[in-house]
C-alpha cells in the first residue's frame, strides 16, 4: 500500500528513500535531474493540454506542476484525501436501481471502504458505487540473483533509490542494466564519477555495447558483460573480466506487485 502526501503520484519528488516517516514504502522513483522519456502530447489529459510553450520532453517538476494545475482547474482538491491509508475495500449487498433506468442492470454492487488518517484523524467507513485502484504495480525493486551479492563490501542500491549524481564524485560505479534508466543515470553520473561501467545482459535494448565499440559513449564509460559472481569488493563477469566498483546501482526494473 502506498500513502500519498501530495498530489501527483510518482511525480512527487522526495529526497527520502526507503520508508516514509509513517513507515510506508517511498513510492516515487524520481531523481533530481530526471527528464521525461515520453513527449508531452502523449502524457497530457485530452481535456487539459500542457502549456503551449512546453518542450516535448520536460523535467519532472513541470509534470508535477501540470498535475497541480489540472487539479485546480477542475476543482478536485476538495475531493482528495491525503495522508490516508485505505485499510480495506469490501463488496457489500447490492441495492436496487431505479426501474426507470433501462441501461442499468436490476442490481449493482456497492463497496465499503475503510480508511485511516495518518495524522490523528482516526478510522472511517464510507460506501461507494465504484472503486478504481490506480496505485500502479511497478514500484517494488527487482534485484538479479548474483552469487555472493550479499558479500559486496561497497554500496549497493536500486535505481529506485538513486537521487543525486554528486554523491558519486570520484567513485567507480557499476550500473547493472541496459535500458532507459541505466542510460539516463549514466548521463548524469559520468561528469562526477571516475569510471562508469554498464553491465549488459543479453538484452541490450539501446545498443549500448555497439555504441561503446563505435566510441560514442563518454570517455570514462564502457560496457561489459553481466556479473557471474561477487566476492567482497570484486565483481567477476561472464567473460572472465573483473572489476572493483565502489558502488553498484541496479537498473534492473521492478517486480509486478499490487
Amino acid at each position: 500500500m502506498h500513502v500519498c502526501h501530495n498530489y501527483g503520484g510518482t511525480w512527487v519528488y522526495t529526497e527520502r528513500t526507503g520508508l516514509t516517516e509513517d513507515g510506508f514504502p517511498v513510492h516515487s522513483s524520481i531523481y533530481k535531474n530526471l527528464i521525461t522519456n515520453l513527449p508531452t502530447d502523449a502524457m497530457e489529459f485530452p481535456d487539459f493540454p500542457f502549456p503551449s510553450d512546453s518542450k516535448k520532453f520536460i523535467r519532472w517538476k513541470e509534470v508535477q506542476d501540470y498535475i497541480f494545475a489540472y487539479a485546480d482547474h477542475f476543482n478536485l482538491r476538495k475531493d482528495i484525501q491525503l495522508n490516508t491509508d485505505v485499510t480495506s475495500v469490501k463488496r457489500i449487498t447490492t441495492k436496487p436501481v431505479s426501474s426507470g433506468d433501462a441501461h442499468q442492470s436490476p442490481n449493482r454492487p456497492q463497496w465499503l471502504v475503510r480508511t485511516t488518517a495518518l495524522q490523528g484523524g482516526g478510522s472511517k467507513e464510507k460506501v461507494f458505487d465504484a472503486v478504481l485502484v490506480c496505485s500502479g504495480h511497478y514500484s517494488v525493486p527487482h534485484y538479479p540473483d548474483i552469487p555472493g551479492q550479499e558479500s559486496f563490501s561497497g554500496v549497493q542500491l536500486h535505481s529506485h533509490d538513486y537521487r543525486h549524481p554528486e554523491l558519486y564524485t570520484g567513485k567507480r560505479v557499476l550500473l547493472m542494466g541496459a535500458l532507459v534508466s541505466a542510460f539516463d543515470i549514466m548521463k548524469h553520473l559520468y561528469p562526477h564519477a571516475s569510471e562508469v561501467i554498464i553491465s549488459l545482459s543479453e538484452l541490450d535494448g539501446l545498443g549500448l555495447g555497439e555504441q561503446y565499440k563505435k566510441g560514442l559513449l563518454p570517455h570514462n564509460v564502457r560496457t561489459t558483460t553481466f556479473p557471474q559472481a561477487i566476492n567482497g569488493s570484486v565483481v567477476t563477469f561472464t567473460d572472465g573480466e573483473t572489476f572493483q566498483p565502489d558502488v553498484i546501482i541496479f537498473c534492473t526494473g521492478y517486480k509486478y506487485s499490487v
